[in-house]
């Protein structure tokens, strides 16, 4: 009848962590080109088009903000920073994952604001001006600014993120002129500290400065 060994030469089976690990650095590269690929995509939908380009601009903006400011691209965002610096180590390419991720963010920000104001737009004059398509136009607007206030803390988090791969600047050493050293010198009493022919007065504190003084005076 067999057992199985339970000393410390039993080994442990590998955590998810320890399976995980050596892949993330790919997977959060991996996560950032599938956000740029979704980003440039709605870029093209929303500015590459030739035909009716202005009329039709303010409902395109309406229609594309979800693909610049989605779920889906602020999750991949904030995983891919999340899983390359705060999981100990750090990934090799962490300061460019986090740089990348934070221009992704601003990318993202800067046209989902645009296609927020145009969407407004578009809600309101869509048709006639009547309070029904006044509360949808508010409804979105307010919405859409919720998903702007998730997608700054990603770029927050990023940012802050960012901060602790900048370099160190080396402590400036600062020169001593020649012949100059920092150690205390001793006082060395000048000659006319030697021969004082006139008595001390019994205030005057006994400091070779002081004893040089009055014999100068004196003499």
């Amino acid at each position: 009848m067999s057992t199985q060994p339970t000393g410390p030469s039993a080994s442990a089976p590998p955590s998810a962590a320890e399976q995980t690990k050596p892949f993330r650095q790919l997977i959060a590269l991996v996560l950032l080109a599938g956000t740029a690929v979704l980003l440039l995509l709605a870029f093209a939908r929303l500015l590459l088009v030739f035909d009716d380009f202005g009329g039709g601009f303010t409902q395109r903006a309406n229609a594309t903000f979800a693909d610049f400011v989605g779920l889906p691209q602020m999750i991949a965002l904030a995983v891919a920073v999340l899983i390359a610096t705060h999981v100990r180590p750090p990934v090799p390419m962490a300061r460019v994952i986090t740089l990348v991720a934070l221009i992704e963010v601003a990318f993202a920000a800067f046209f989902g604001l645009i296609c927020m104001f145009a969407g407004f737009a578009f809600t309101v004059s869509g048709g006639e001006f009547s309070d029904g398509d006044l509360r949808t136009a508010l409804e979105n607007l307010l919405a859409r600014l919720v998903l702007l206030a998730f997608l700054g803390i990603v770029g927050f988090v990023a940012l802050r993120s960012l901060r602790a791969f900048a370099p160190v600047p080396a402590p400036q050493q600062y020169g001593y002129p020649a012949g100059y050293t920092t150690g205390a010198q001793p006082a060395v009493p000048s000659a006319a500290c030697v021969a004082i022919s006139a008595p001390i007065p019994s205030n005057w504190p006994l400091s070779p400065c002081r004893l040089c003084w009055y014999s100068s005076d004196v003499m």
